[in-house]
């Protein structure tokens, strides 16, 4: 939380964004200081002056959508977000065989 707080202290998020963050994506420093670019580029490209829940999970490539053992757990805990996150794997343009190797593997 405190690398978070450090890094992304002109975002102004909110405590329960940033502990989504770090469970969205993992405690990889260098993972973190990437998806935190990408969010401040979104909050000053669309001017939103708070981020929510829901722009976190659109602009944020977390863990769910790179490790097969991470989104099987999903699949059994929350179905329904897991075929959000299949359609935004669609969505995105991701290589079709990528998404089966993930759902294989």
């Amino acid at each position: 939380m405190k690398f978070i707080k450090d890094e992304a202290h002109d975002l102004q998020m909110e405590n329960n964004i940033s502990e989504y963050v770090i469970e969205k994506i993992g405690n990889d420093q260098f993972r973190l200081i990437s998806e935190i670019e990408k969010l401040r580029y979104f909050k000053e490209n669309k001017k939103v002056s708070q981020l929510s829940l829901t722009d976190i999970d659109e602009v944020v490539f977390g863990q769910t959508e790179t490790n097969g053992f991470i989104f099987f757990e999903l699949v059994l805990d929350q179905p329904l977000k897991a075929v959000q996150v299949l359609e935004k794997l669609q969505n995105e343009g991701n290589d079709r065989n990528q998404v089966s190797g993930m759902l294989f593997w």
